[in-house]
């Protein structure tokens, strides 16, 4: 009986209640109305035309979050990947000789240092046009291995000496017109590393080999018989350093320096197997190249620049002495190609 009392108790207080609860979830009522609502659909249409206003053809929306493509790697000027690269330019070299001095022994007979072309005492050197190559290759950015090789005929015909002198076995006089021949040839092969090479600038030290080969030859022009020849050649290691400034990117300055030099000398001796004889020689070198880069995305281009070489040749054998050297210098210009 009294759980009965109870029982409707609590239903009479829900009762009282319900309308208050229900008063307190209802939007306000207008002064003239009901309370306003917006139905659902008129808001969805509100929405899809806002957005294709804002997002037309020219300016598509933007792709969903989880459809956007994954950013590739950023392109860096000091890339340390390893890549390979393999150039090379051939050139034409407008190249001059000078400041030649010669030394031919045979027996008791020479000997005597000849400077050909001071005052042009001897010979007279034409300018030739010769070729220049070099090539490289890249490994990485910090390590390159390159290659170079010269060849030059320089002549002098018919000058009238204005000294005796003699060369080798031939003795040559004053008055006495003289055709000159001199060969020179160089090649090189150099491993370079590169402790600083940027977008900016690039240092570059050198250590390598140099073959060098000279050749002389004088004929009297009045008796074609009297002709002389001397050849020497020697292999010299060299060293040295470039330096490379790149205000834009297709567009270099450089400078290079090597010098190199080499002496042998083995006296005579006696063995089981016979007798040796007595050699020596000497060998010195000296390179200097400065110029200007064009290069249109890294793989075609021209190059231009000044180049001088100091050759200096010795060798002593029994019963024959031989010496030349000579600078050669000039402009040259070429087509670059890498890739």
């Amino acid at each position: 009986m009294r759980s009965d009392l109870v029982l409707r108790a609590i239903a009479l207080v829900g009762v009282l209640a319900l309308p208050g609860i229900a008063s307190a979830q209802t939007p306000p009522r207008g002064d003239d109305g009901p309370p306003f609502r917006v139905p659902n659909d008129q808001v969805d249409d509100e929405l899809d035309r806002s957005l294709r206003q804002e997002f037309d053809e020219d300016h598509p929306a933007p792709p969903p979050l989880g459809d956007a493509a994954p950013a590739g790697p950023r392109k860096q000027d000091d890339d340390d990947r390893l890549r390979l690269r393999l150039g090379g330019f051939a050139a034409h070299y407008y190249a001059q000789l000078q400041s030649v001095r010669l030394s031919y022994r045979e027996g008791l007979s020479g000997g005597g240092v000849i400077r050909l072309d001071k005052n042009d005492a001897v010979a007279d050197f034409d300018p030739s046009n010769t070729q220049l190559y070099r090539a490289w290759f890249d490994i990485g950015r910090h390590v390159s291995i390159t290659g170079g090789f010269w060849r030059g005929v320089f002549r002098s015909s018919d000058h009238v000496s204005t000294q005796s002198f003699t060369f080798g076995r031939t003795t040559f006089l004053e008055g006495e017109r003289i055709g000159t021949r001199v060969e020179a040839m160089t090649a090189d092969l150099d491993l370079v590393l590169k402790p600083v090479n940027n977008r900016w600038f690039e240092m570059g030290l050198h250590i390598g080999a140099r073959y060098m080969f000279w050749e002389s030859q004088l004929t009297s022009r009045s008796d074609p018989s009297r002709e002389e020849r001397s050849r020497i050649e020697a292999a010299v290691p060299v060293v040295g350093a470039s330096l490379a400034f790149r205000p834009l990117r297709w567009f270099e300055l450089f400078a290079r320096g090597r010098v190199g030099y080499l002496e042998y000398d083995r006296p005579s001796r006696r063995d089981d197997w016979g007798s040796v004889d007595a050699k020596a020689k000497e060998a010195r070198t000296a390179e200097i190249d400065l110029g200007m880069k064009f290069v249109i995305k890294e793989t075609i281009g021209v190059i231009a620049g000044y180049r001088l070489d100091h050759l200096r040749l010795e060798r002593e054998v029994e019963e024959r002495t031989e010496g030349a050297r000579g600078t050669v210098h000039g402009l040259y210009a070429g087509l670059i190609l890498q890739f």
